[in-house]
């Protein structure tokens, strides 16, 4: 099974969505005690910024940056 450029894109676009939302859910609802390590998200969205993502996810990254990491 080959994926073409854009659902690479696509794949990552989405695990980084999906990263961004345990994150915000983790610093939220801090009652949920979910168990994220932080330095290696903030190494895995740094890997992220450094290839194609969609730009309102690449957005949202630069965003969470600013105000969480």
């Amino acid at each position: 099974m080959s994926f073409t450029q854009d659902q690479r894109i696509d794949v990552r676009s989405t695990a980084c969505f999906l990263a961004i939302c345990l994150f915000r859910i983790k610093n939220e609802f801090k009652e949920l005690n979910i168990p994220l390590e932080q330095e290696i998200l903030t190494k895995f969205f740094r890997q992220a910024m450094k290839m194609e993502l969609h730009q309102t996810i690449r957005q949202q990254i630069e965003d969470l940056f600013k105000v969480n990491i």
